[in-house]
């Protein structure tokens, strides 16, 4: 992140990092990061969807998994 902060790979594998240590709020975070250059990435709004789920908080869950189906329904499938 220090060499490339612009680059929204890095703050997705960030997410899926912090994810992966059940660090969810910040995980969200590094996904909003990522979104912020990449504003279409399905995947970085899926990973967020799960991150509020695991975070009890189901409306925004569904809000960014309906976002993320809309992007790219054909793998939604």
């Amino acid at each position: 992140m220090e060499f490339k902060p612009d680059k929204d790979e890095v703050w997705f594998f960030w997410g899926i990092a912090l994810w992966n240590l059940g660090r969810n709020e910040e995980a969200s975070a590094a996904y909003d990061k990522a979104l912020e250059f990449q504003p279409d990435d399905d995947s970085a709004i899926h990973n967020k969807a799960c991150c509020y789920s695991l975070q009890g908080n189901i409306e925004q869950a569904i809000e960014n998994l309906q976002i993320a189906i809309n992007l790219n329904p054909e793998k939604a499938k």
